[in-house]
């Protein structure tokens, strides 16, 4: 209910009214999800029974985005495992979201969010930086002007997990793993290619690969693309 609420308000805010909408069965048939729709005076219909092709487009986009969360996460945590966890898949998916929203697909020359809303993007692909590197930021004291002490570092390292949803520019969210507390940050600095970090000598590549490619990756909607892998 609660993604639904927000998605309407979000949608309200372009002057767009949701009319329809389609589910599977599960959950959605609860009479809360229905009266919830009544309420908003929107038509309700259900995939038959175990056929999910039926809302094939939202299949296809969550196993899409799936998949590409996973693939940004392994490789963070893969050039630093001591720090990137399984913990961080929901900071990855949101990631994984945005960086789709705001980028252009082939053969189109807007992006999802200009062809929803009809709006200028807030964000550009600039604006993305590579999900779990490490960033360093600016002490507060340095920031605000204030004497830090010469022999105090002038930054603490932090995990980029993506941008602020709660600013107009590019901010970034920084966790800060000695106090596992996130916080926007404008004075920082990307070490986007992980050099400044290292990955754990006991690591297996092939393992990380044989994860993200071969027995434990699957799409949620089977077709051709997905079923052929001379495709890929």
């Amino acid at each position: 209910m609660n993604s639904k609420t927000e998605f309407q308000q979000f949608a309200a805010r372009f002057n767009i009214k949701i009319r329809n909408i389609r589910a599977d069965n599960g959950v959605y048939s609860a009479n809360l999800f229905k009266d919830s729709c009544l309420k908003q005076q929107q038509n309700l219909t259900f995939c038959a029974v175990g056929a999910h092709w039926q809302n094939g487009v939202a299949e296809r986009f969550i196993g899409t985005i799936t998949l590409r969360a996973r693939t940004i996460l392994l490789h963070a945590m893969a050039k630093w495992p001591s720090v990137i966890t399984e913990d961080m898949w929901t900071f990855a998916l949101q990631h994984a979201v945005n960086f789709y929203n705001y980028s252009v697909r082939k053969q189109q020359t807007k992006t999802p969010y200009e062809l929803f809303t009809n709006q200028i993007p807030t964000w550009s692909l600039p604006d993305f930086r590579v999900f779990g590197a490490p960033t360093y930021v600016l002490h507060k004291a340095l920031q605000d002007g204030n004497s830090h002490g010469k022999w105090k570092y002038r930054s603490w390292l932090g995990v980029y997990i993506g941008n602020s949803n709660c600013h107009s520019s590019a901010i970034p969210l920084v966790y800060n793993p000695q106090t596992t507390h996130i916080s926007p940050q404008y004075h920082v600095v990307y070490d986007e290619y992980f050099l400044t970090v290292q990955a754990s000598p006991t690591l297996d590549p092939e393992a990380y690969l044989d994860k993200l490619y071969h027995k434990t990756a699957k799409w949620l909607h089977k077709d051709a693309f997905s079923d052929d892998p001379s495709l890929f």
